[in-house]
């Protein structure tokens, strides 16, 4: 397999993963750590806690994680692959990819959007 298609493929599983992850938290209400900016204060929980808070920090913690073990999960197992991939596997990976960006993108902007 040459080493462009094995770069490829782990980079995918990495956005693939930590996007999957990233609206997961969010949309779960998984706990994360939050920031209260005016208090200067750190806590932990699913829920924000009282006044200005920030989960972003929280979220991207979580997304990185996640980014990091599905590349590694996507460098263990090309590990054992020898034979190249077909072109249409890589578009269609890349597909994918590029989807669930829009798709995280759009889930984020949605969530933001002022009513």
């Amino acid at each position: 397999m040459p080493r462009w298609q094995r770069a490829y493929v782990i980079a995918c599983a990495g956005a693939l993963t930590g996007l999957l992850v990233a609206c997961a938290v969010d949309f779960g209400r998984w706990p994360r750590p939050y920031y209260a900016p005016y208090a200067r204060a750190w806590t932990f929980g699913a829920a924000a806690p009282p006044g200005v808070s920030m989960g972003y920090f929280g979220i991207v913690v979580w997304a990185l994680a996640a980014a990091a073990i599905g590349a590694g999960a996507a460098a263990l197992v090309l590990r054992w692959r020898a034979t190249t991939i077909a072109p249409s596997v890589l578009r269609l990976l890349g597909a994918w990819t590029l989807t669930a960006a829009a798709l995280a993108s759009a889930y984020f902007t949605w969530m933001i959007w002022p009513l």
